[in-house]
């Protein structure tokens, strides 16, 4: 396996995937889904509120894990992870 280390804004970066943690209400608030929110991941949001909603919910397990589109970021996949 080869490792690449590298300074900058994870969001700028084209990856496979970005797995972001999130509180168990699915609220992208801060770091680095607040940073998604921020650059016009209104839908990104809104899909996390609809897995709620479709599986009759107001709030996630700790360890669950929601996939979403990626929204603005760079990535071909995003996937929002309540490690609470």
């Amino acid at each position: 396996m080869r490792w690449l280390v590298k300074h900058g804004d994870v969001l700028d970066e084209r990856v496979d995937v970005l797995i972001c943690t999130a509180n168990p209400q699915l609220n992208m608030s801060g770091g680095i889904n607040g940073e998604i929110l921020r650059r016009g991941g209104e839908n990104v949001q809104r899909e996390l509120h609809a897995f709620l909603e479709r599986t009759q919910r107001r709030c996630v397990d700790p360890g669950t894990v929601v996939t979403t589109s990626p929204g603005p970021v760079v990535s071909g996949y995003k996937s929002n992870r309540n490690n609470c």
